[in-house]
């Protein structure tokens, strides 16, 4: 019976753990994240893709650093600010610029050690 509960002990320990250190990943309705590889992008090492519809698509793997926000400036006005850092790096982030409208975007990423790394678009 002492086997047994030990037994019992270990195997739920090991679960527990586990799950501790698993990350999760979160369904964001904001812009819309996607983890499950509905995204194809080629492995470049680029962070940002420009995709169709006027779409980008940023690469958390491609970052060496976690990401802890995302900000996107419309004409010197800040249009999205997103906190991040709960998100896992093998996130594919989309930001759909096309429901901003027209204009320059500049989409800034900052990551836990302060660093900006940033990128302009036109959406014509």
């Amino acid at each position: 019976m002492k086997m047994f509960v030990l037994c019992l002990v270990i195997i739920l320990t090991a679960t527990i753990l586990s799950l501790a250190n698993s990350e999760s990943t979160h369904n964001l309705e904001i812009q819309g994240i996607y983890d499950n590889g509905n995204i194809s992008i080629p492995n470049s090492g680029k962070i940002f893709h420009k995709g169709a519809n006027n779409k980008i698509h940023i690469d958390f793997k491609a970052v060496d650093e976690k990401l802890i926000r995302i900000q996107v400036e419309k004409d010197g006005k800040v249009v999205l600010k997103d906190a991040v850092n709960d998100l896992s790096n093998n996130v594919i982030y989309e930001i759909n610029l096309e429901k901003y409208g027209k204009g320059e975007y500049t989409v800034a990423l900052t990551t836990s050690l302060k660093r900006k790394i940033a990128e302009t678009f036109v959406i014509q």
